[in-house]
């Protein structure tokens, strides 16, 4: 299950890269997998990263969104 949400986590940067907002979405799938992995793993310090990584996708799907409405 970690090398799916791997492989997920890096097609999102890339599409991030790409300056496409939808690399923010598959980001927050690829996280939530990782929260799985952590959890099923007992590895919590993954989680560390992996939670607040989450918010951080939300905020910034949500903000390119906003962006892309105030310039219609």
């Amino acid at each position: 299950m970690s090398w799916i949400a791997a492989i997920i986590t890096l097609f999102a940067k890339y599409l991030v890269g790409r300056k496409d907002k939808w690399g923010h979405a598959i980001h927050i799938v690829g996280e939530f997998i990782w929260i799985i992995v952590a959890l099923r793993t007992k590895i919590y310090g993954l989680m560390l990263i992996a939670v607040p990584t989450v918010a951080l996708s939300v905020y910034n799907f949500w903000k390119w969104n906003r962006e892309e409405k105030h310039e219609d």
